[in-house]
C-alpha cells in the first residue's frame, strides 16, 4: 500500500479517521496541521496572522511532499491543501490515494460551532459554507468519495475506506 491522503472540509473528521485507518493499515499517520505547528512553533491560527496564507500554504506543500515521499503512510490534509492544483498533482506523482470525506454542509456546519478561534479561515472574510462552496469541486477530484453521514463513527468511516481501497487495488 501506498500513501493515502484524506481531504475534505474543517471538520470532515480527517484527523480522527486518518489515526483509525493508519492503526488498522499498521503504517504511520501524518496530520499536517500538526505537523505544520511543530515546523513553525506556532499555532495555525498564529501562522496566518504573523505570515499570512500564502507563506502557510508554501509550507503544507512542502510538509505534503515529505510525507508522501517518506513511504507508506495516512495522512490528514488541511482543509484546503487539496485545492492547489500542484498539491494534487504531487500527490498523483506520488502515487498516493486521496479519499475525499464527503460530510454534508449541515452536518459539518454543527461540528464547526465554537472552533473558530483554532481555524483560521472560519475567521476570514468569506462565510464558511461559501468557503464550503469553492472547495468542493476540489474535493470532488479526489481518486475516491467516501459518503460521511451525520451518525457515522469514524469505524464506520474507516470500513467505507479500506472497503474502496480494497475495490481500487483490485481494478474494480
Amino acid at each position: 500500500m501506498g500513501t493515502v491522503v484524506l481531504v475534505g472540509f474543517m471538520g470532515a473528521g480527517k484527523t480522527t479517521v486518518g489515526r483509525a485507518l493508519a492503526s488498522g493499515l499498521d503504517v504511520p499517520f501524518h496530520d499536517l496541521d500538526e505537523d505544520l505547528e511543530r515546523s513553525f512553533r506556532l499555532p495555525i491560527p498564529e501562522v496566518f496572522a504573523r505570515y499570512g496564507e500564502p507563506a502557510f500554504r508554501r509550507a503544507e506543500t512542502e510538509a505534503l511532499r515529505r510525507v508522501t515521499t517518506s513511504g507508506p503512510a495516512v495522512v490528514a490534509s488541511g482543509g484546503g491543501a487539496f485545492c492547489s492544483a500542484p498539491n494534487r498533482d504531487l500527490l498523483r506523482r506520488a502515487g498516493a490515494v486521496s479519499v475525499f470525506l464527503d460530510v454534508p454542509w449541515t452536518v459539518l456546519a454543527r461540528r464547526l460551532v465554537g472552533t473558530e478561534d483554532s481555524r483560521p479561515m472560519l475567521d476570514s472574510a468569506l462565510a464558511p459554507r461559501e468557503l464550503y462552496r469553492r472547495r468542493l469541486p476540489h474535493y470532488r477530484k479526489a481518486d475516491l468519495i467516501v459518503p460521511v453521514g451525520a451518525s457515522d463513527g469514524p469505524d464506520l468511516v474507516v470500513d467505507r475506506i479500506r472497503h474502496l481501497l480494497t475495490e481500487a487495488a483490485c481494478g474494480t
